[in-house]
């Protein structure tokens, strides 16, 4: 996990979800199995901007 998936996760759970809910995904069938499954995104991708923003302003901080 590298520091911007932390960051994201963290903000994730300060707004109260669990950073591993899939989301944003659509419903996939395989061609031999006739049953769907659900490919999406983990929650804590929707904040990956926000941590990237995040993790630029610390680094400046930090660099001074």
């Amino acid at each position: 996990m590298d520091k911007i998936e932390k960051v994201a996760r963290a903000l994730a759970k300060v707004d109260g979800y669990d950073a591993d809910e899939i989301i944003q995904g659509e419903w996939e069938v395989e061609d031999n199995d006739p049953e769907q499954h659900f490919k999406g995104k983990p929650r804590w991708t929707m904040y990956e901007r926000d941590a990237r923003r995040l993790s630029a302003a610390f680094a400046v901080l930090v660099s001074e």
